[in-house]
Protein backbone atom coordinates (compact mmCIF):
# COMPACT_ATOMS: atom_id res chain seq x y z
CA UNK A 1 0.00 0.00 0.00
CA UNK A 2 2.42 2.47 0.82
CA UNK A 3 4.52 1.65 -2.54
CA UNK A 4 1.60 2.41 -4.25
CA UNK A 5 1.14 5.72 -2.66
CA UNK A 6 4.59 6.59 -3.33
CA UNK A 7 4.27 6.20 -6.98
CA UNK A 8 0.72 7.91 -7.37
CA UNK A 9 2.54 10.72 -5.41
CA UNK A 10 5.85 10.13 -7.97
CA UNK A 11 3.29 10.36 -11.31
CA UNK A 12 1.66 13.36 -9.70
CA UNK A 13 5.02 15.44 -9.41
CA UNK A 14 5.79 14.16 -13.15
CA UNK A 15 2.62 15.24 -13.72
CA UNK A 16 2.80 18.65 -12.26
CA UNK A 17 6.28 19.57 -14.14
CA UNK A 18 5.31 18.44 -17.56
CA UNK A 19 2.30 20.78 -16.90
CA UNK A 20 4.48 23.75 -15.45
CA UNK A 21 6.96 23.21 -18.64
CA UNK A 22 3.77 23.31 -21.29
CA UNK A 23 2.46 26.40 -19.32
CA UNK A 24 6.29 28.05 -19.76
CA UNK A 25 6.27 27.42 -22.94
CA UNK A 26 2.78 28.71 -24.38
CA UNK A 27 3.48 31.82 -21.49
CA UNK A 28 6.88 32.41 -24.16
CA UNK A 29 4.79 31.90 -27.13
CA UNK A 30 2.14 34.54 -25.90
CA UNK A 31 5.50 37.04 -24.75
CA UNK A 32 6.60 36.82 -28.14
CA UNK A 33 3.06 37.41 -30.17
CA UNK A 34 2.62 40.09 -27.17
CA UNK A 35 5.83 41.45 -28.26
CA UNK A 36 5.30 41.60 -32.15
CA UNK A 37 1.17 42.43 -31.65
CA UNK A 38 2.54 46.16 -32.44
CA UNK A 39 4.40 45.75 -35.03
CA UNK A 40 1.32 42.64 -36.81
CA UNK A 41 -1.26 45.59 -36.33
CA UNK A 42 0.22 48.32 -38.13
CA UNK A 43 2.53 46.11 -40.91
CA UNK A 44 0.35 43.01 -41.12
CA UNK A 45 0.89 38.97 -40.55
CA UNK A 46 4.26 39.08 -42.49
CA UNK A 47 5.82 41.06 -39.49
CA UNK A 48 5.78 38.54 -37.11
CA UNK A 49 7.22 35.98 -39.65
CA UNK A 50 9.95 38.10 -40.97
CA UNK A 51 10.93 38.37 -37.22
CA UNK A 52 11.35 34.86 -37.02
CA UNK A 53 12.87 34.68 -40.77
CA UNK A 54 15.47 37.03 -39.42
CA UNK A 55 16.40 35.56 -36.41
CA UNK A 56 16.79 32.35 -38.18
CA UNK A 57 18.73 33.66 -41.23
CA UNK A 58 21.07 35.37 -38.25
CA UNK A 59 21.56 31.52 -36.62
CA UNK A 60 22.10 30.15 -39.81
CA UNK A 61 25.12 32.24 -40.31
CA UNK A 62 26.46 32.84 -37.30
CA UNK A 63 25.52 30.22 -35.46
CA UNK A 64 25.41 26.69 -37.08
CA UNK A 65 27.70 24.30 -37.36
CA UNK A 66 27.73 23.93 -41.11
CA UNK A 67 28.08 27.95 -40.84
CA UNK A 68 31.50 27.79 -39.10
CA UNK A 69 32.61 24.53 -40.64
CA UNK A 70 32.60 26.53 -44.56
CA UNK A 71 34.08 29.68 -42.80
CA UNK A 72 36.96 27.93 -41.44
CA UNK A 73 37.58 25.41 -44.89
CA UNK A 74 36.67 28.71 -47.29
CA UNK A 75 39.88 29.44 -48.00
CA UNK A 76 41.02 25.64 -48.50
CA UNK A 77 37.70 25.05 -51.04
CA UNK A 78 38.49 28.25 -52.99
CA UNK A 79 42.18 27.05 -53.56
CA UNK A 80 40.86 23.46 -54.17
CA UNK A 81 42.48 21.66 -57.16
CA UNK A 82 38.60 20.48 -58.40
CA UNK A 83 36.38 23.88 -60.40
CA UNK A 84 33.75 22.45 -58.45
CA UNK A 85 34.17 23.25 -55.19
CA UNK A 86 36.14 26.41 -56.10
CA UNK A 87 32.33 27.79 -57.75
CA UNK A 88 30.64 25.81 -54.77
CA UNK A 89 32.53 27.87 -52.25
CA UNK A 90 32.21 31.46 -53.81
CA UNK A 91 28.58 30.93 -53.76
CA UNK A 92 29.12 30.37 -49.88
CA UNK A 93 31.38 33.82 -49.83
CA UNK A 94 28.70 35.95 -51.35
CA UNK A 95 26.15 34.55 -48.30
CA UNK A 96 28.50 35.31 -45.69
CA UNK A 97 29.77 38.57 -44.25
CA UNK A 98 33.61 37.95 -45.26
CA UNK A 99 36.64 39.65 -44.90
CA UNK A 100 38.55 40.85 -48.12
CA UNK A 101 35.80 39.15 -49.83
CA UNK A 102 35.58 41.62 -52.90
CA UNK A 103 39.44 40.94 -52.87
CA UNK A 104 39.28 37.27 -53.34
CA UNK A 105 36.60 37.20 -55.93
CA UNK A 106 38.72 39.88 -58.06
CA UNK A 107 41.44 37.19 -57.90
CA UNK A 108 39.23 34.55 -58.64
CA UNK A 109 38.32 36.09 -62.24
CA UNK A 110 42.21 35.64 -63.45
CA UNK A 111 41.28 31.12 -62.55
CA UNK A 112 42.25 29.22 -64.90
CA UNK A 113 38.73 27.45 -65.31
CA UNK A 114 36.40 29.78 -67.30
CA UNK A 115 33.24 28.43 -65.26
CA UNK A 116 34.97 30.24 -61.79
CA UNK A 117 35.78 33.16 -63.64
CA UNK A 118 32.11 33.21 -64.44
CA UNK A 119 31.10 32.57 -61.06
CA UNK A 120 33.51 35.13 -59.17
CA UNK A 121 31.68 37.76 -61.85
CA UNK A 122 28.49 37.14 -60.77
CA UNK A 123 29.07 36.94 -57.07
CA UNK A 124 30.69 40.56 -57.63
CA UNK A 125 27.98 41.88 -59.25
CA UNK A 126 25.99 40.79 -56.16
CA UNK A 127 28.11 42.12 -53.08
CA UNK A 128 26.78 46.09 -53.81
CA UNK A 129 30.30 46.90 -53.83
CA UNK A 130 31.33 50.16 -55.67
CA UNK A 131 34.88 49.31 -55.87
CA UNK A 132 33.74 46.09 -58.03
CA UNK A 133 32.26 48.41 -60.77
CA UNK A 134 36.20 49.13 -62.03
CA UNK A 135 36.68 45.42 -61.46
CA UNK A 136 34.18 43.87 -63.59
CA UNK A 137 34.75 47.28 -66.20
CA UNK A 138 38.25 45.57 -66.59
CA UNK A 139 36.56 42.05 -67.47
CA UNK A 140 34.43 43.43 -70.16
CA UNK A 141 37.46 43.15 -72.39
CA UNK A 142 38.06 39.42 -71.18
CA UNK A 143 40.07 37.23 -73.67
CA UNK A 144 36.77 34.39 -73.30
CA UNK A 145 33.60 35.65 -74.76
CA UNK A 146 31.22 34.31 -71.75
CA UNK A 147 33.00 36.05 -69.31
CA UNK A 148 32.56 39.02 -70.90
CA UNK A 149 28.94 37.99 -70.83
CA UNK A 150 29.07 37.41 -67.22
CA UNK A 151 31.03 41.00 -66.22
CA UNK A 152 28.17 42.54 -68.48
CA UNK A 153 25.30 40.74 -66.36
CA UNK A 154 27.10 41.25 -62.97
CA UNK A 155 26.98 45.29 -63.89
CA UNK A 156 23.52 45.07 -64.45
CA UNK A 157 23.01 43.68 -61.02
CA UNK A 158 25.43 46.50 -59.40
CA UNK A 159 22.74 48.69 -60.78
CA UNK A 160 20.13 48.23 -58.29
CA UNK A 161 22.41 49.93 -55.98
CA UNK A 162 22.53 52.95 -57.67
CA UNK A 163 26.43 52.73 -57.69
CA UNK A 164 26.77 53.09 -61.48
CA UNK A 165 29.83 55.88 -62.42
CA UNK A 166 28.88 57.11 -66.44
CA UNK A 167 31.99 55.51 -67.52
CA UNK A 168 30.63 52.44 -66.44
CA UNK A 169 27.54 53.18 -68.30
CA UNK A 170 29.72 53.82 -70.95
CA UNK A 171 31.45 51.03 -71.02
CA UNK A 172 28.66 48.85 -71.58
CA UNK A 173 28.02 50.92 -74.40
CA UNK A 174 30.95 49.86 -75.65
CA UNK A 175 30.32 46.48 -75.13
CA UNK A 176 27.67 46.29 -77.18
CA UNK A 177 29.44 47.75 -80.17
CA UNK A 178 31.21 44.74 -79.83
CA UNK A 179 28.51 42.35 -79.90
CA UNK A 180 28.93 41.53 -76.10
CA UNK A 181 24.75 40.62 -75.87
CA UNK A 182 24.06 40.93 -72.09
CA UNK A 183 25.56 44.36 -72.37
CA UNK A 184 22.03 45.62 -73.61
CA UNK A 185 20.08 43.69 -71.01
CA UNK A 186 22.08 45.55 -68.31
CA UNK A 187 21.54 49.35 -69.74
CA UNK A 188 18.05 48.70 -68.98
CA UNK A 189 18.27 48.26 -65.53
CA UNK A 190 19.97 51.64 -65.14
CA UNK A 191 18.08 54.14 -63.04
CA UNK A 192 21.26 56.91 -62.59
CA UNK A 193 19.63 60.43 -63.98
CA UNK A 194 23.32 60.52 -65.34
CA UNK A 195 22.96 57.40 -67.19
CA UNK A 196 19.78 57.93 -68.73
CA UNK A 197 21.09 61.33 -69.97
CA UNK A 198 23.92 58.68 -71.67
CA UNK A 199 21.45 55.96 -73.12
CA UNK A 200 19.49 58.79 -74.62
CA UNK A 201 22.88 60.20 -76.67
CA UNK A 202 23.17 56.98 -77.94
CA UNK A 203 19.96 56.97 -79.57
CA UNK A 204 22.15 59.15 -81.93
CA UNK A 205 25.36 56.92 -81.93
CA UNK A 206 26.73 55.76 -85.64
CA UNK A 207 26.31 52.58 -84.48
CA UNK A 208 22.44 50.70 -85.27
CA UNK A 209 22.81 48.41 -82.48
CA UNK A 210 23.84 50.84 -80.15
CA UNK A 211 21.15 53.06 -81.07
CA UNK A 212 18.40 50.16 -80.22
CA UNK A 213 20.02 49.18 -77.20
CA UNK A 214 19.41 52.67 -76.12
CA UNK A 215 15.91 52.48 -78.01
CA UNK A 216 15.10 49.32 -75.67
CA UNK A 217 16.65 50.27 -72.35
CA UNK A 218 14.43 53.71 -72.54
CA UNK A 219 11.72 51.62 -73.41
CA UNK A 220 12.58 49.50 -70.36
CA UNK A 221 12.66 52.23 -68.35
CA UNK A 222 9.31 53.98 -69.29
CA UNK A 223 7.97 50.67 -68.80
CA UNK A 224 9.00 50.43 -64.89
CA UNK A 225 9.27 53.81 -63.79
CA UNK A 226 7.04 56.02 -66.30
CA UNK A 227 9.80 56.79 -67.97
CA UNK A 228 12.14 60.02 -67.79
CA UNK A 229 10.72 62.93 -69.69
CA UNK A 230 14.04 64.59 -70.98
CA UNK A 231 14.02 61.33 -72.81
CA UNK A 232 10.50 62.11 -74.76
CA UNK A 233 12.77 64.47 -77.52
CA UNK A 234 15.20 61.83 -78.26
CA UNK A 235 12.87 59.22 -78.70
CA UNK A 236 10.98 61.47 -81.26
CA UNK A 237 14.16 61.67 -82.56
CA UNK A 238 14.71 58.30 -82.70
CA UNK A 239 10.66 57.18 -84.56
CA UNK A 240 13.35 58.40 -88.01
CA UNK A 241 15.49 56.79 -87.60
CA UNK A 242 17.20 54.61 -90.78
CA UNK A 243 16.85 51.43 -89.14
CA UNK A 244 13.33 49.72 -88.89
CA UNK A 245 14.00 48.18 -85.53
CA UNK A 246 15.28 51.35 -83.44
CA UNK A 247 11.94 53.28 -85.13
CA UNK A 248 9.99 50.53 -84.10
CA UNK A 249 11.52 50.48 -80.33
CA UNK A 250 11.26 54.07 -80.07
CA UNK A 251 7.52 54.40 -81.13
CA UNK A 252 6.81 51.55 -78.35
CA UNK A 253 8.64 54.26 -75.68
CA UNK A 254 6.78 56.61 -76.17
CA UNK A 255 3.50 54.80 -76.16
CA UNK A 256 4.76 53.54 -72.76
CA UNK A 257 6.00 57.09 -72.13
CA UNK A 258 2.47 58.01 -72.47
CA UNK A 259 3.50 62.05 -73.06
CA UNK A 260 1.24 64.18 -75.68
CA UNK A 261 4.64 65.89 -77.09
CA UNK A 262 4.76 62.09 -79.04
CA UNK A 263 1.29 62.80 -80.33
CA UNK A 264 2.26 64.72 -83.55
CA UNK A 265 5.68 62.04 -84.26
CA UNK A 266 3.26 58.86 -83.89
CA UNK A 267 0.82 59.78 -86.14
CA UNK A 268 3.37 60.56 -88.43
CA UNK A 269 5.03 56.87 -87.96
CA UNK A 270 1.29 55.47 -88.17
CA UNK A 271 1.93 56.01 -92.11
CA UNK A 272 5.12 54.54 -92.02
CA UNK A 273 6.60 52.05 -94.89
CA UNK A 274 7.62 49.10 -92.47
CA UNK A 275 4.67 47.51 -91.36
CA UNK A 276 6.13 46.70 -87.71
CA UNK A 277 6.87 50.00 -87.32
CA UNK A 278 3.29 51.86 -88.38
CA UNK A 279 1.72 48.71 -86.53
CA UNK A 280 3.83 49.94 -82.97
CA UNK A 281 3.39 53.27 -83.85
CA UNK A 282 -0.62 52.86 -83.95
CA UNK A 283 -0.94 50.56 -80.76
CA UNK A 284 1.42 53.51 -79.05
CA UNK A 285 -1.17 56.10 -80.19
CA UNK A 286 -4.01 53.38 -78.44
CA UNK A 287 -1.94 54.01 -75.13
CA UNK A 288 -1.57 57.61 -75.44
CA UNK A 289 -5.98 57.61 -75.41
CA UNK A 290 -5.52 61.24 -76.97
CA UNK A 291 -8.76 62.28 -79.33
CA UNK A 292 -6.38 63.56 -81.59
CA UNK A 293 -4.46 60.48 -82.48
CA UNK A 294 -8.10 58.82 -83.70
CA UNK A 295 -8.19 59.48 -87.06
CA UNK A 296 -5.10 58.04 -87.95
CA UNK A 297 -6.16 54.56 -85.83
CA UNK A 298 -9.54 54.81 -87.42
CA UNK A 299 -7.42 55.12 -91.42
CA UNK A 300 -5.01 52.43 -89.83
CA UNK A 301 -8.13 49.91 -89.69
CA UNK A 302 -7.82 50.20 -93.65
CA UNK A 303 -4.11 49.30 -93.63
CA UNK A 304 -3.25 46.00 -96.05
CA UNK A 305 -1.30 44.85 -93.72
CA UNK A 306 -2.78 42.98 -90.86
CA UNK A 307 -0.66 43.46 -87.73
CA UNK A 308 -1.39 47.14 -88.41
CA UNK A 309 -5.37 46.28 -88.65
CA UNK A 310 -4.56 44.56 -85.49
CA UNK A 311 -2.74 47.50 -83.72
CA UNK A 312 -5.50 49.71 -84.68
CA UNK A 313 -8.32 47.76 -83.36
CA UNK A 314 -6.91 47.27 -79.89
CA UNK A 315 -6.69 50.93 -79.68
CA UNK A 316 -10.14 52.18 -80.89
CA UNK A 317 -11.88 49.53 -78.86
CA UNK A 318 -10.75 51.73 -75.61
CA UNK A 319 -12.28 54.67 -77.58
CA UNK A 320 -15.97 56.26 -76.36
CA UNK A 321 -16.25 58.22 -79.24
CA UNK A 322 -19.19 58.59 -81.56
CA UNK A 323 -16.33 58.58 -84.81
CA UNK A 324 -15.33 55.00 -83.77
CA UNK A 325 -18.90 53.23 -84.22
CA UNK A 326 -18.86 53.00 -88.32
CA UNK A 327 -15.23 52.18 -88.39
CA UNK A 328 -15.61 49.18 -86.01
CA UNK A 329 -18.32 48.09 -87.46
CA UNK A 330 -16.88 47.79 -90.78
CA UNK A 331 -13.71 45.78 -89.21
CA UNK A 332 -16.69 43.47 -87.91
CA UNK A 333 -16.53 42.00 -91.57
CA UNK A 334 -12.40 41.99 -91.81
CA UNK A 335 -11.03 38.89 -92.85
CA UNK A 336 -8.69 38.63 -89.99
CA UNK A 337 -10.73 36.57 -87.00
CA UNK A 338 -9.02 38.30 -84.22
CA UNK A 339 -9.71 42.19 -85.78
CA UNK A 340 -13.70 40.47 -85.98
CA UNK A 341 -13.49 39.58 -82.53
CA UNK A 342 -12.29 42.40 -81.33
CA UNK A 343 -14.35 44.94 -82.75
CA UNK A 344 -17.16 42.73 -81.34
CA UNK A 345 -16.17 43.28 -78.18
CA UNK A 346 -15.69 47.11 -78.33
CA UNK A 347 -19.90 46.99 -78.91
CA UNK A 348 -19.70 45.97 -75.08
CA UNK A 349 -18.77 49.42 -74.16
CA UNK A 350 -19.97 51.21 -77.11
CA UNK A 351 -23.74 51.18 -76.92
CA UNK A 352 -24.94 51.37 -80.60
CA UNK A 353 -28.27 49.97 -81.67
CA UNK A 354 -25.98 50.20 -85.35
CA UNK A 355 -24.14 47.35 -84.64
CA UNK A 356 -26.78 44.84 -83.86
CA UNK A 357 -27.48 43.61 -87.33
CA UNK A 358 -24.05 43.27 -88.52
CA UNK A 359 -23.17 41.33 -84.28
CA UNK A 360 -26.66 39.40 -85.31
CA UNK A 361 -24.33 38.08 -88.89
CA UNK A 362 -21.31 37.11 -86.45
CA UNK A 363 -23.53 34.46 -84.78
CA UNK A 364 -22.83 32.25 -87.63
CA UNK A 365 -18.92 33.49 -87.70
CA UNK A 366 -16.94 30.47 -88.44
CA UNK A 367 -14.72 30.84 -85.96
CA UNK A 368 -16.23 30.23 -82.34
CA UNK A 369 -14.96 32.86 -80.58
CA UNK A 370 -16.11 35.46 -82.66
CA UNK A 371 -19.58 33.88 -82.63
CA UNK A 372 -19.26 33.97 -78.43
CA UNK A 373 -18.31 37.30 -78.33
CA UNK A 374 -21.05 39.00 -81.32
CA UNK A 375 -23.40 36.87 -78.54
CA UNK A 376 -21.94 38.79 -75.36
CA UNK A 377 -22.19 41.94 -77.04
CA UNK A 378 -25.60 41.15 -77.90
CA UNK A 379 -26.23 40.25 -74.73
CA UNK A 380 -24.71 44.15 -73.28
CA UNK A 381 -26.89 45.38 -76.06
CA UNK A 382 -29.98 43.91 -74.94
CA UNK A 383 -31.91 44.48 -78.28
CA UNK A 384 -34.78 42.16 -78.58
CA UNK A 385 -34.09 41.65 -82.42
CA UNK A 386 -31.31 39.37 -81.17
CA UNK A 387 -33.95 37.12 -79.38
CA UNK A 388 -34.68 34.89 -82.28
CA UNK A 389 -31.16 34.48 -83.84
CA UNK A 390 -30.32 33.22 -79.79
CA UNK A 391 -32.60 30.77 -79.98
CA UNK A 392 -32.05 29.18 -82.82
CA UNK A 393 -27.84 29.23 -81.57
CA UNK A 394 -29.87 26.38 -79.02
CA UNK A 395 -30.01 24.02 -81.26
CA UNK A 396 -26.16 24.16 -82.32
CA UNK A 397 -24.06 20.74 -81.60
CA UNK A 398 -21.69 22.25 -79.14
CA UNK A 399 -22.99 22.70 -75.63
CA UNK A 400 -20.92 25.80 -74.43
CA UNK A 401 -22.66 27.68 -77.32
CA UNK A 402 -26.14 26.44 -75.99
CA UNK A 403 -24.72 27.46 -72.73
CA UNK A 404 -23.78 30.91 -73.69
CA UNK A 405 -27.01 31.39 -75.83
CA UNK A 406 -29.56 30.64 -73.26
CA UNK A 407 -27.62 32.74 -70.64
CA UNK A 408 -27.78 35.83 -73.07
CA UNK A 409 -31.25 35.55 -73.75
CA UNK A 410 -32.10 35.45 -70.16
CA UNK A 411 -29.96 39.12 -70.04
CA UNK A 412 -32.73 39.93 -72.55
CA UNK A 413 -35.87 38.78 -72.28
CA UNK A 414 -35.48 38.31 -68.17
CA UNK A 415 -37.12 34.62 -68.64
CA UNK A 416 -34.84 31.40 -67.01
CA UNK A 417 -35.50 28.46 -69.76
CA UNK A 418 -31.92 27.14 -69.83
CA UNK A 419 -30.75 25.57 -72.68
CA UNK A 420 -34.38 24.39 -73.51
CA UNK A 421 -34.89 24.83 -77.29
CA UNK A 422 -38.71 24.06 -76.74
CA UNK A 423 -39.63 26.15 -74.06
CA UNK A 424 -38.09 29.40 -75.81
CA UNK A 425 -39.64 29.07 -78.77
CA UNK A 426 -42.71 28.47 -77.04
CA UNK A 427 -42.38 31.30 -74.93
CA UNK A 428 -41.73 32.89 -77.84
CA UNK A 429 -44.62 32.28 -80.10
CA UNK A 430 -46.32 33.24 -77.00
CA UNK A 431 -45.35 36.65 -76.44
CA UNK A 432 -45.71 37.38 -81.07
CA UNK A 433 -49.37 36.24 -80.61
CA UNK A 434 -49.71 38.63 -77.59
Amino acid sequence: MPVRTEQRKRGSWVKTVAKTILLLTLGLIFLVFLRNLPGMLFYGPGFLEHDINFALEFIDKNITFKTRRHINRLDAELKDKNPEVRKSAIRFLVRVPYPRRTEILTGLLNDENQGVRKEAAQALGNTGDPSAVDILMGRLKDENPSVREEAAKALGSLARWNIMEPCAVEGLITAVRDQNPAAGDALKKMSNPRAVEIICASLEDKNSDVRLAAAEALEYMAAVAKGDPKAVGPLIRAVRDETPAVRMTAAKALGKMRDPRALGALIRASKDEDPNVAGRSVFALGELKDPRGLEAMIEALKHKDVIVRQSAIFGLQGMKDSRVVEPLIAALKDEDWYIRMRAANSFMWIEDPRAVGPLIGLLSDPDYRVAEVAARALGCLKDPRAIDPLIDLLKDRDPSVRREAAKILSRIAGEKFGDNYEKWKSWRDKTERE
